[in-house]
């Protein structure tokens, strides 16, 4: 008799975009699926993105939206093989952290050539992946261009900082 080789394929995920910390990505990602065959031919590559309906593989295909999404993906083969599902998580966050800043006092008018103490304090935050930074720069700019002062903050509990500079 002939035998049927009954191999499921083996499919693989490549993912592209832009990749930034702790396993995120920080643009959309396009997910390219490849099946090889190890026996029969591969007759169908399926995923499953998010928990939603089984899509048939065609094309590259984009994830864009900010957050963790699932992914689930299998082939199976001419001989009725299918190979057990791969399961991913893409993690995505193209928005940039938003950082709300105060100074008091907020002017320092009129000009009388004395220092004067400026209390900066704000939070930065970031809705998806969250801020995962102990310390920024900061640099104050005057209306000359020139840089006066700047230098490292040190972040609290959800972002926060609070210093003193003179101006």
């Amino acid at each position: 008799g002939t035998a049927i080789d009954t191999a499921p394929p083996v499919t693989t995920a490549v993912l592209s975009g832009t990749k930034g910390d702790d396993d995120w990505y920080r643009s959309r990602v396009v997910v390219a699926l490849s099946a090889t065959e190890r026996g029969s031919p591969v007759v169908a590559t399926y995923y499953i993105l998010d928990g939603g309906s089984k899509q048939t593989y065609r094309s590259p295909f984009p994830i864009a939206r900010d957050g963790a999404h699932q992914l689930s993906f299998y082939g199976i083969s001419s001989a009725g093989a299918q190979e057990q599902a791969h399961n991913l998580t893409i993690r995505i966050d193209a928005t940039a952290p938003a950082v709300r800043i105060a100074l008091q006092p907020a002017v320092l008018w009129p000009p009388n050539g004395h220092m004067r103490n400026v209390s900066v304090s704000g939070a930065i935050t970031d809705a998806t992946s969250g801020v995962n930074l102990s310390s920024v720069n900061f640099k104050v700019t005057d209306e000359y261009g020139a840089v006066q002062p700047a230098g490292v903050v040190v972040l609290g509990a959800g972002g926060s900082f609070r210093f003193l500079i003179s101006l």
